[in-house]
């Protein structure tokens, strides 16, 4: 049942990511062209304007699949989609699911956008593929070290993941019948406490979770964390070593308010 579920969510709004994919990407190969007009002020803007599209792509593409899992829940479909002989962990699941592969595969788009923009921008210059690659990828991967290039990858993948299923939770949560009466204020009120505990959260992993990076010899080290922070910022200096316990909290938060977001949906829900 669970793999009908994601396939229907493919169904009823493929298409429309694909468009949402399709249109930012013809839309900033088409700001890169106008990038490459021998006009400066023109030139430089349209350059620019093309990278904020093309970056943006993730956050057009899960704010519409947003919209649609509240419209899905908690709008007037969701009298269809609570019908459903199914438990709400398996429609928070299914949802979740196909929100992540769309998620996965902007990782996968963007940068391919982003190179072959940079490619059409050399173009002029008649810059080859490897110049492109050399001095867009491969150089900054060099500069920072392979480790920690693709553990930072890797960290901003799941970080992304952890944001989409705190965001769904957030909207579930936010949809019990005790906050009824505030409608749509309900769950916007609850993305503005989720980024308050996540910032609170980060802090606090920075500081009291003993593991972080020597910056000087980029290494990952085992310690105390919170001194060398606190006497970098009194000295108003450089902190040697830096917390990375940050990066365990989305996850922490992303399972508990999962867990919340099941108990409302098949215990607590209150469609509007």
């Amino acid at each position: 049942m669970f793999t009908t579920l994601v396939g229907q969510e493919f169904r009823s709004h493929g298409r429309t990511c694909l468009v949402i994919v399709g249109l930012d990407s013809l839309t900033g190969l088409l700001l890169t062209g106008l990038g490459m007009l021998p006009v400066p002020v023109l030139g430089q803007f349209c350059a620019v304007l093309a990278l904020v599209v093309l970056l943006a792509m993730p956050a057009i593409l899960l704010v519409y699949l947003g919209l649609a899992y509240w419209q899905t829940m908690y709008g007037q479909r969701g009298y269809f989609t609570f019908a459903l002989p199914v438990r709400g962990r398996q429609i928070f699941a299914a949802k979740l699911t196909h929100a992540g592969i769309w998620t996965l595969a902007c990782f996968v788009l963007v940068p391919a956008m982003l190179l072959l923009s940079g490619w059409l921008h050399y173009l002029p210059a008649d810059g080859t593929i490897g110049e492109v690659l050399d001095e867009l990828l491969w150089e900054p991967i060099d500069l920072i070290g392979k480790g920690f290039f693709w553990a930072g990858v890797g960290a901003m993948i799941v970080s992304t993941l952890c944001l989409v299923v705190e965001c769904a939770a957030v909207m579930s949560i936010g949809a019990r019948s005790r906050w009824n009466r505030l409608g749509i204020g309900a769950p916007v009120i609850g993305f503005v406490l989720l980024e308050v505990v996540s910032q609170v959260l980060s802090v606090v992993g920075t500081l009291f979770i003993p593991v972080g990076v020597d910056m000087a010899e980029r290494r990952i080290v085992l310690g105390d964390m919170a001194t060398p922070l606190l006497e970098a910022i009194r000295t108003n200096g450089e902190p040697t070593v830096m917390g990375i316990g940050s990066m365990a909290m989305p996850l922490l938060l992303a399972a508990v308010l999962a867990v919340w977001a099941v108990d409302s949906i098949e215990h607590h829900t209150s469609l509007r």
